[in-house]
């Protein structure tokens, strides 16, 4: 079942606003938040995708700037599942990660590697890193 489905011709930012923004931003209150593109090869996933991530960074720090009385601590891990196997993408030297069920987090990744990301462009450049190693299909 899928939130919403946006056509061919629908630019970055209303998908943005319209099925990605109050999800993102949710994370900002606790929520455990994911967006997700689903489409067949070469159907602009991928580039769609570097628009939301654009936009939801803008939004995070403009939040945070705006909320100062407030203490934020960004985190971020990234992992690709390809042909069944898992693999962290800050640690792509870590080999195989395997899925556990913990009973107070739910699912896990076990030795998944969560960076802090210390402003916005920093950020970017661990997303830059973690593009330039996933398979793309």
């Amino acid at each position: 079942m899928a939130d919403r489905v946006f056509g061919q011709t629908c630019v970055t930012a209303k998908v943005y606003k319209d099925g990605a923004k109050d999800v993102a931003l949710s994370a900002l209150t606790g929520i455990n938040a994911t967006i997700f593109a689903y489409g067949q090869t070469s159907s602009g996933k991928t580039y769609t995708m570097r628009g939301i991530t654009e936009l939801v960074i803008e939004d995070i720090y403009e939040h945070m700037r705006n909320n100062r009385q407030r203490d934020f601590a960004l985190k971020i891990s990234a992992l690709e599942i390809y042909n069944e196997t898992v693999v962290d993408l800050l640690n792509r030297s870590s080999g195989p990660l395997r899925l556990l069920d913990d009973p107070e987090k739910g699912t896990i990744v076990e030795k998944l590697v969560e960076e802090v990301a210390k402003d916005s462009q920093h950020l970017k450049h661990l997303i830059g890193v973690c593009e330039g190693l996933y398979h793309t299909l």
